[in-house]
């Protein structure tokens, strides 16, 4: 493989950064869904076999949630978790380089279309998913 190819390792970080954030917003949204149906958070927590303030520990993001534990949460709160892969060439690519394009050279935009920066961002080492 070529340096050219390579997914710089920025790159890779924002775009972790962006899954672990739209996985941990889905879990939120069916937990307050749950919620909105009558299932409190006591019952969750009894479910789970923890005491409520664990859990609120857990939902408030202040202890680091594992796949496992959000599989478990979800559970309990009678959803289930499912993981779709979709392959890039089926999405569009405004985050990928154009063909015959190195990902170095490529230019990166945000949700608004407008070019962002591609400095390497530092996040803390705490992660909300394992995987």
């Amino acid at each position: 493989m070529t340096e050219a190819n390579r997914i710089p390792e920025h790159v890779l970080a924002d775009q972790w950064h962006a899954f672990r954030l739209k996985v941990w917003r889905r879990l939120i949204d069916a937990v307050e869904e749950a919620k909105a149906s009558g299932l409190d958070q006591r019952e969750i927590a009894e479910r789970l076999g923890m005491d409520e303030g664990q859990l609120s520990r857990v939902l408030s993001g202040r202890n680091n949630v594992t796949l496992r534990n959000m599989h478990n949460i979800a559970r309990a709160i009678d959803f289930r978790p499912e993981v779709v892969f979709t392959r890039l060439a089926d999405l569009r690519r405004s985050n990928a380089p154009s063909p015959g394009t190195s990902w170095s050279s490529a230019t990166m935009t945000g949700t608004s279309g407008q070019p962002v920066s591609t400095t390497p961002v530092k996040y803390e080492a705490r992660e909300l998913v394992n995987g």
